[in-house]
């Protein structure tokens, strides 16, 4: 479960949204439950 502070990396683009596969950053905020969650990432 991805949770508010993990640090992550990508492992598909996100291309809308200027990512690519392999960028890492901080997620800022979960929205929704463990099995349907979005969450919100800023760049390190």
């Amino acid at each position: 479960m991805i949770r508010q502070m993990d640090i992550v990396a990508l492992t598909r683009p996100v291309p809308m949204h200027g990512l690519e596969a392999g960028d890492t950053g901080t997620v800022v905020m979960v929205h929704g439950g463990a099995r349907d969650s979005r969450w919100s990432l800023s760049r390190c």
